[in-house]
């Protein structure tokens, strides 16, 4: 199997292509977004402490929502905007009833640490359970129905207190997918709409889906090139903290176990909020031949310099010697009320794109393309 020579990604990776030298296109991508981090990144950080003033005064109740899930990248978001920045902020979760304990622990420990208002939207575990087969007997993954309950909570809060910022613990740095067809799918109130229209359970959770429009004018902004200072005075943005400001993880993890009292449970330092994470990785593997769950992740590390390709790629080999469902989907098939065989079934032969509308996939690509532009 042909694979990068740069990271580990193999041929079969949907929209991959290799130049000359073996490298793909993505590794070029990233090479041409982030070599000359060094230096662009004091004027990033300029940009984000505009963005920050601009948001105090407009002295809202708040400065800034922070999704808080208690992994790493948001409890670092929090204890950069409160105990650097000094700002009023708002945290918010979505509690799916797959919440870990050591997550739930983070969040309490984070609160503590910050003294931060806290807003949780908590959906019962049945219907919680019913929507995400919903979207997996749909387009094969439920990972999209849980991000829009996400973003239902973060615009709940940010309409309820006319917050003007939104910060996240994410960046186009640190998006090891997002470029990737067939992995990065949508999760936005027409897709959502979409999908539960053909299935008996739209009016029970039409609410979720219900458009608004201020919340995807941060995508046009960019697009059009206007400047976010000014349309935060009348639409709330969005913006990755990553985008601004960067450290490699093992700094923020060193920061926010010594100033947060953040935890990490064996070791693991990605997505362990979540107690069905690796499901959506092992789901990856049945979608595309010769990977693992941590191919696209350890592809990533590489690219940033924190993992050496032999590493990563000794791993990988290891790994494919045992594509192992994780025990955690045992749990989920129970909820599912499915067997192995039909899961299997509804990842190979569903396909998400169909209900994405045709003006979403042409500003989703847009965007994107702007967005990973230099």
């Amino acid at each position: 199997m042909i694979r990068c020579t740069r990271c580990i990604l193999p041929e079969t990776v949907p929209g991959i292509q290799f130049d000359d030298d073996g490298v793909c296109n993505f590794c070029l991508q990233y090479e041409k977004s982030f070599s000359d981090w060094n230096l662009v990144k004091e004027r990033k950080k300029v940009e984000f402490t505009r963005l920050l003033e601009t948001a105090r005064k407009l002295k809202r109740p708040y400065d800034c929502l922070i999704p808080l899930s208690g992994g790493k990248d948001s409890t670092y978001v929090l204890y950069l905007c409160t105990r650097v920045y000094g700002l009023k902020c708002l945290a918010v979760t979505f509690e799916n009833g797959y919440m870990s304990e050591r997550a739930k622990q983070n969040i309490n420990r984070a609160l503590n640490s910050t003294k931060v208002d806290h807003l949780v939207y908590r959906m019962n575990h049945e219907d919680t359970a019913r929507l995400f087969k919903i979207f997996f007997t749909q387009t094969g993954e439920f990972c999209n129905a849980c991000m829009r309950c996400i973003n239902f909570s973060i615009e709940t809060g940010v309409k309820r207190f006319k917050i003007p910022l939104i910060i996240k613990g994410s960046g186009k740095r640190v998006q090891y997918v997002s470029q990737i067809t067939g992995i990065s799918n949508s999760n936005s109130p027409f897709f959502f709409k979409r999908v539960l229209r053909v299935t008996e359970n739209q009016h029970r959770f039409h609410y979720l889906g219900k458009a608004r429009l201020g919340f995807e004018i941060y995508k046009i902004a960019y697009i059009l090139q206007l400047p976010r200072t000014l349309l935060m005075r009348f639409f709330p943005q969005s913006i990755g903290i990553y985008d601004y400001i960067y450290h490699p993880y093992p700094e923020i993890i060193e920061i926010i176990k010594k100033e947060m009292n953040w935890q990490n449970p064996d070791d693991t330092f990605e997505h362990f909020d979540c107690a069905l994470h690796s499901i959506p990785f092992y789901i990856d593997t049945l979608k595309i031949p010769g990977i693992t769950p941590h191919t696209f992740h350890n592809s990533g590390l590489i690219r940033q310099g924190l993992i050496f390709r032999a590493d990563a790629l000794k791993i990988e080999k290891e790994k494919l010697k045992h594509n192992i469902p994780p025990i955690e989907l045992e749990s989920l098939l129970k909820d599912f009320k499915l067997n192995i065989t039909e899961f299997e079934k509804y990842i190979k032969h569903t396909d998400p794109e169909i209900y994405i509308p045709i003006f979403e996939k042409l500003s989703r690509r847009i965007y994107h393309k702007l967005y990973y532009k230099k």
